[in-house]
């Protein structure tokens, strides 16, 4: 992952982002993840490409990630991404919480940006192709926890993020 130096510079350098976890999704052979939804940053509801939908979340140990917890669940409707502009060159795949993710096929990564009133500015480029992205605002700081799900050269992947802007 690479983080946009113009996003740290602009809370007077107090802004971070770090991955916090990933976890790579094992699902049957020639089953993919398609899409994903929630209303906040955890639990997180997969579609596959088998129209089946998986509940996940995550077991904490002493305050860390320790486990992923996946489990069948049926289907909430999926909701229709719609692009608040354009990026030449990248897919719009869809927003929470004013985090956008917009995906590069050719070079198979994620641009991953925060709206800022009528502006977006560019958080940070993650390798992997996005399908779903799902977040949570802090109520009582200035922060977020992203989730972003889609797939690498070595599978399908769910990675959590911690951002403070």
């Amino acid at each position: 992952m690479s983080v946009d130096p113009l996003f740290l510079t602009a809370s007077n350098g107090l802004a971070w982002v770090n991955i916090y976890g990933g976890f790579r999704i094992v699902l049957p052979r020639g089953e993919r993840v398609v899409g994903a939804t929630s209303p906040g940053s955890l639990p997180i509801t997969l579609l596959t490409n088998r129209r089946r939908c998986l509940l996940v979340s995550t077991n904490n140990v002493d305050g860390r990630l320790a486990s992923l917890t996946i489990n069948d669940s049926s289907c909430p409707p999926q909701p229709v991404a719609t692009a608040p502009g354009e990026i030449p060159g990248r897919r719009f795949v869809g927003e929470a919480w004013g985090y956008r993710a917009w995906v590069d096929e050719r070079a198979g990564t994620t641009l991953l940006t925060k709206s800022r009133g009528a502006t977006a500015q560019s958080v940070a480029t993650v390798q992997m192709r996005t399908v779903g992205i799902s977040a949570l605002d802090s109520p009582d700081s200035p922060s977020s926890n992203v989730t972003l799900v889609g797939s690498t050269k070595k599978g399908d992947l769910l990675m959590l993020l911690a951002i403070r802007y």
